[in-house]
């Protein structure tokens, strides 16, 4: 067992530990049946992969006696609800906490305030860290819902939940997940005059990093991908219409954290005419790497809010305002891809990064007299392009691209 097992030696393995788990006395002939297997193929491929069933067996019987270890102890360290904040920095669930938020792309302050809302709760409802799930943040929410702004509550119970991984019933949800931002976008127009303003205020190495990673993040890339994307390779697929009439593809892999911890992968396409762009920026970042263009970012759109607030809709302004910097090229994307693609969810969920197309409506849903008048509009033709047309003509002779 010096080797790795092959992934189907290593799924037989599981397989047959999970059935000698539910059946701790079966003979191996029984287990293989068990598994569809015959018991001499079963003995052959145990022996391929480095065991009898004896050895197996006596390998499931340790590990549940570990877990049986382990959940003793666990009872036996059971954590009190916290009497201080510096007592509650001490609890060992605390502190993987902390090793979570010191791994991810986030200011010192806003670490503090994380911990801080999670204390809050056990305070309240006298409760220890390690006992916090969905039914305490709904009593959480219950008791203070009359009492402070409702929308900024969820936002903390979402903040918390998502440290803690825990799923929050639907009516819990904060109100920008369910539609409060849903037309915030940066229009062609706005994305000629992000790059424009981006060349007037920062010099020109800044400049090009900005650029590189709008053209990244308008391709459906989270912050996380900024830390996980790998370089892989150039497809060609079209010539496709609404990338332009673009044939050839970069492909960037990137890996985002699901639900429960899991790591899901995505496969993002770049249009070379764009690539050239967007390889200024090394990928992968750093975590400080990050934190530095989020401050470029943030520079631009104070300029932008400041000389363009005029032609932005509410939603973009608002969302801007509250420090979304990067998130807006995702509300972006997707208003733009479903367009383009004539509101064909699946396909922009797997271009962009949505597990589940239907979660597209919280970015960008349309109404059908919407839906009916951009459909129908003479002489519209939308690209999921970043600049294209007049504005991408203007940005080629000011020197922007």
């Amino acid at each position: 067992m010096g080797q790795p097992l092959s992934p189907v030696l290593q799924d037989l393995i599981e397989r047959a530990k999970k059935e000698i788990r539910k059946h701790p006395q079966a003979s191996m002939g029984e287990i293989a049946e068990l598994i569809g297997l015959g018991r001499t193929t079963f003995y052959l491929k145990l022996k391929k992969a480095g065991y009898s069933f004896e050895q197996l067996r006596r390998e499931v019987f340790q590990e549940v006696e570990a877990e049986r270890q382990r959940k003793l102890k666990r009872k036996e360290l059971k954590e009190l609800p916290p009497k201080s904040y510096e007592e509650f920095l001490e609890y060992e669930s605390v502190k993987r906490i902390r090793e979570k938020l010191e791994t991810a792309p986030l200011s010192r302050s806003h670490r503090e305030k994380v911990l801080r809302l999670i204390y809050r709760v056990c305070r309240l409802l006298n409760v220890a860290p390690s006992e916090i799930n969905a039914d305490t943040l709904v009593e959480y929410y219950k008791r203070l819902k009359d009492t402070r702004d409702e929308n900024q509550l969820r936002i903390e119970i979402k903040t918390i939940a998502k440290w803690l991984e825990i799923s929050l019933p639907p009516y819990i949800e904060i109100a920008e997940y369910k539609g409060k931002f849903v037309t915030a976008e940066l229009d062609v127009r706005l994305r000629y005059l992000f790059l424009r303003t981006a060349k007037e205020v920062l010099n020109q190495k800044e400049y090009e990093l900005v650029r590189a990673a709008s053209f990244f993040l308008f391709r459906g890339g989270r912050r996380e991908s900024l830390i996980t994307a790998r370089i892989g390779e150039v497809v060609e697929l079209g010539p496709i219409p609404e990338f332009g009439g673009e044939s050839k593809f970069q492909i960037i892999l990137t890996e985002e954290k699901g639900k429960k911890g899991r790591k899901i992968r995505w496969s993002r396409l770049i249009p070379l005419s764009e690539w050239k762009y967007v390889k200024q920026l090394r990928l992968p970042l750093s975590i400080g790497d990050v934190k530095r263009l989020e401050k470029l970012f943030k520079q631009v759109f104070s300029e932008m809010l400041k000389r363009y607030g005029d032609i932005m809709n509410q939603d973009t302004k608002e969302y801007l305002a509250h420090g979304k910097v990067f998130h807006i090229w995702r509300h972006t994307a997707a208003r733009e891809y479903l367009r383009a693609f004539k509101w064909n969810r699946y396909l922009v969920a797997k271009l962009l990064g949505w597990v589940k197309p239907d979660n597209l409506q919280i970015y960008g849903d349309y109404s059908a007299l919407e839906l009916l008048q951009l459909t129908y509009q003479k002489k519209v033709f939308f690209q999921a392009m970043f600049l294209y047309g007049e504005w991408k003509r203007r940005a080629e002779e000011e020197g922007l691209l």
